[in-house]
Formats: structure tokens, sequence, C-alpha cells
């Protein structure tokens, strides 16, 4: 099987890329999570379609793409969390999953990238009426992970301790039902609990 069969096979929203980032699968997953069609991605370079970036607002994708790079360096890729453009200029978070695929020379591969979203999809008043709302205090310590602050960061503007800091990460996690911080700040920016976060998150 061919990594473009590969591609194609999965349900999961996956695509692949040469070494140099050009995108030579696009699956029909990837077709609904993003909204590109793979007629108009192919051939391109996946950070001119995605122009990912890390939660914090910082450009992940570029030329100097640390997935390609510890690929092209045979090093174990951990999975992360990132947010991309889709079509309607609309921003996405997902986990990235990368899997290497060497080719029959050994020199050359393809990168395989699968995505599982984050989160879920904006916000009817029905949906925001069924969550538990975050307390006044929870929903500062959101906006504080929104500006990137860790967790001291958090606790000294707060002048409350690093475990009670968690423990309203924990809380906010619980009623959200998200399973990382990202997450967490991407759901509540789409349920309206905090700022829109162009300017910061990118979410």
């Amino acid at each position: 099987m061919t990594t473009l069969d590969t591609v194609s096979s999965v349900t999961e929203p996956a695509f692949s890329i040469d070494p140099n980032a050009v995108i030579l699968a696009w699956n029909e997953g990837a077709e609904r999570l993003f909204g590109y069609k793979a007629a108009a991605v192919l051939g391109r370079r996946c950070w001119d379609v995605l122009s990912g970036r890390d939660m914090f607002g910082n450009q992940y994708c570029g030329e100097a793409c640390p997935l390609i790079s510890m690929a092209r360096c045979h090093r174990a890729i951990s999975r992360c969390e990132l947010c991309f453009r889709g079509a309607a200029d609309q921003s996405i978070c997902t986990g990235v999953s990368t899997m290497v695929v060497p080719g029959s020379s050994g020199a050359d591969l393809t990168i395989v990238h699968l995505f599982t979203p984050l989160g879920p999809e904006p916000a009817s008043p029905d949906k925001l009426a069924a969550i538990e709302r975050p307390t006044a205090r929870e929903i500062e310590v959101l906006r504080l992970l929104s500006d990137g602050k860790r967790t001291g960061h958090i606790a000294t503007q707060l002048k409350v301790t690093e475990a009670t800091v968690r423990n309203h990460i924990q809380q906010i996690l619980h009623k959200l039902n998200a399973h990382s911080r990202l997450e967490a700040v991407c759901v509540a920016w789409r349920l309206g609990l905090i700022e829109n976060l162009n300017d910061n998150a990118n979410c």
C-alpha cells in the first residue's frame, strides 16, 4: 500500500507531505476539518495553507518547521496541539500526530500528519446553557491561560498557591469537558466566556 493509499484509507483527518512540506495527499477527513478541497491544496506547502500556531499565538508552521526537522533527523515526534487556519479563515484547534514513512532509497521520506479536533463545534445557546459555568475566579484563570501564563505566574498574579491554581484548572477542564489547557481556552472562547483570542491564543 502506498502512502497515498494509506492517507486515503484512514477515517481521521490526515494529509502527507514531502521533506519540503509540499502536500502530496489530502483525505476527505482533512477536507471536512479544514474546509479545503484536495485539488486546492495538493502541490502547495502546508504552512502556506494552514499557518499553524501554538496556543500562545507563536507561529509554528514555516520554513523552520520543527516536525520536518525531527523527521529528517530520524527523531521520535511526540503528539502536539496546534491551531490552524481553515478555509473560512476560522481557527481550528487540533491534536497533531506525525508518522514518518521512509522511501525505498532510504534517503527520501514522506511525513503523514493525523489530526484530532479539540473541543466542540462553535456553541449554540443550548450548548452554553448545558455546561456548568466556570466561576469568576476560574474565568480569571482562563484569561491568564489565554495570555500564555504558566501556573507559577498565575499563582503570583492572583496571590494564591500553585496548588490552588492547579485545582482551578482541573475544575475548568471538568466543566468544559476539555482534556488540556489549550482545549479549555479554545472551548471558553467558542462559548463566549472569554474575549476573542485573535490577538493572543489564536484558537
